[in-house]
């Protein structure tokens, strides 16, 4: 939908402010990955805005603090995770997802590494081992 300055020539550019975003609630974030709202409250997922258009994904150290987030958003109708935008909370460590459950892994002798939060939620589910290092372009090479 565009919208038009009064007595305007053209349509406002899209900016922040009046990009209008789906709603990824956590029910839809539940849905979408079938995995049990419950499972994923007890790992602190949460929409954080009453409107529901992001939802906060905590990242914690070993010791289970919390030390950021990643907040995920839609970005066009769809329950296709591809479609999903993640972002950090600019004042949050940047920390593979799943530090906090590193006991499992070292209690199996193995873990998986995948890429998103929600593959490791999955995993964990299945009670598979799992750290996410998400968003792999913003990590430095050494």
């Amino acid at each position: 939908m565009e919208r038009y300055k009064d007595n305007g020539p053209g349509p406002i550019p899209a900016t922040p402010s009046t990009v209008q975003h789906p709603r990824l609630t956590l029910s839809d974030y539940s849905e979408a990955l079938r995995l049990p709202m419950p499972f994923l409250q007890e790992l602190g997922v949460l929409n954080p805005d009453a409107a529901g258009v992001v939802l906060r994904i905590p990242f914690r150290d070993t010791s289970n603090n919390d030390v950021g987030a990643q907040t995920v958003r839609r970005m066009v109708e769809s329950d296709d995770a591809a479609t999903w935008r993640v972002l950090w909370e600019p004042s949050g460590k940047r920390l593979p997802y799943g530090l906090w459950r590193m006991r499992d892994a070292k209690d199996m002798g193995f873990i998986c590494v995948v890429r998103h939060p929600w593959e490791a939620q999955t995993l964990w589910l299945h009670g598979i081992p799992a750290v996410a290092i998400a968003n792999v372009d913003c990590w430095a090479e050494t």
